[in-house]
């Protein structure tokens, strides 16, 4: 008898155990690991504006956000996608990237281009936030899919476009380094036996970059890869491996875009910015640009009357020049800067949920937001 009841006992016990760990990774981390768990929530109606710190200590409410049909490049960015809460100023809010927990969610993203037309397998809560997500232009969202979305559905959007968005996620950002690099001048100019390339699979786009690049072919040599050009296949989409090291063996990466959309810059800028190559951006509205990259370690198109002109400017290039715009962009760096951003982006979802009274807003008519502001415009760098 007296081992029957030292086993209830010890069962006891590791089950308390095994709920404090839980709870614990919950607060390091703010995600729902317990992704089939259906845990009865009401929506708060009280936002609270003390500190997170202060919320913890009196056992305030999380917060659930609800990715819904997550995208599926996400896969690919668990460093991204787990990163969670920590470091936030308001912390007490929980991750999920299962459909089954939106009906008792606070907030919903929905990738605002692919979520309709859909049947939704949940009835939406009283007070429940609907957040519009977008990564591409606003010509690349899906009109028939979101036209049937009844008006009124949506409260705060989270795109690359800062101008427009409640919420604001970029492609990525530059920072300074903490540290100095001195690679060898000569190893650099050594590695460099091709002039410039360009990696792209979408050949017939808005901002007519093919047409761009066989004018600058005219005058430099100009590499093309992908279904553009030459096939290539490097790594898993959406990553950047040890493939794109051929990059360094070029003087110049066209960071082109498909679109001249207003702060449109994509991991073309970002995710190519730390090799030894020199960025030649096209791109977003006028010398938008220069509000991301560091002066003087780059070259944009809005500088130039025409591809003519351009290819002539990096024709004419001295080593010293080229090597002066490399040492600058040595000391910046865009490392793991999609991780931070999305933290960035999280956190701010974090603080308005929190402060919910102070962000009320219901967008009529998505279609109306994404256009009224004229976001987008024709390619006028053409002879």
């Amino acid at each position: 008898m007296a081992n029957k009841y030292l086993k209830i006992l010890f069962l006891c016990v590791l089950t308390l155990v095994i709920l404090i760990e839980s709870e614990l990774l919950i607060q390091k981390f703010g995600i729902d690991f317990c992704l089939n768990a259906k845990e009865e929530t009401t929506l708060s109606s009280a936002y609270i504006n003390e500190s997170s710190a202060t919320q913890m200590e009196k056992g305030v409410k999380y917060f659930r956000i609800t990715w819904y049909d997550v995208p599926k490049f996400w896969k690919y960015r668990p460093d991204a996608a787990y990163s969670g809460f920590k470091g936030c100023n308001y912390n007490n809010c929980k991750l999920s990237f299962n459909n089954s927990d939106a009906e008792y969610s606070d907030a919903i993203i929905f990738q605002g281009g692919y979520m309709f037309p859909l049947k939704l397998r949940f009835k939406r809560p009283n007070g429940q936030i609907w957040i519009f997500f977008d990564l591409e232009p606003p010509y690349r969202y899906n009109k028939q899919r979101y036209s049937s979305v009844p008006k009124n559905s949506f409260n705060w959007t989270m795109t690359y476009d800062k101008s427009v968005s409640d919420i604001h996620l970029p492609y990525g950002e530059i920072t300074k380094k903490s540290y100095t690099e001195n690679r060898s001048k000569n190893a650099i100019l050594r590695s460099k036996n091709k002039t410039a390339l360009i990696i792209m699979s979408h050949c017939n786009t808005p901002a007519d970059r093919l047409r761009y690049v066989n004018a600058l072919r005219k005058i430099i040599d100009v590499d093309i890869l992908g279904a553009c050009g030459t096939k290539w296949s490097c790594g898993i989409r959406s990553l950047h491996n040890h493939c794109f090291e051929i990059l360094n063996r070029y003087k110049f990466f066209l960071a082109f875009e498909n679109s001249f959309c207003n702060n449109y810059f994509t991991e073309k800028v970002f995710d190519n910015f730390d090799y030894d190559v020199v960025l030649v951006t096209r791109g977003g509205k006028k010398s938008q640009i220069k509000e991301i990259l560091p002066d003087g370690t780059y070259l944009s198109t809005d500088d130039f009357k025409n591809a003519r002109e351009l290819g002539l400017y990096l024709k004419s290039m001295t080593d010293k020049t080229y090597l002066n715009m490399i040492r600058r962009k040595q000391k910046f760096t865009s490392s793991r800067s999609y991780i931070s951003v999305f933290h960035k982006a999280m956190c701010e979802i974090c603080r308005k949920l929190n402060n919910a009274h102070m962000f009320t807003n219901t967008i009529i008519d998505i279609d109306k937001w994404a256009f009224s502001s004229n976001p987008c415009r024709s390619p006028d760098d053409f002879e």
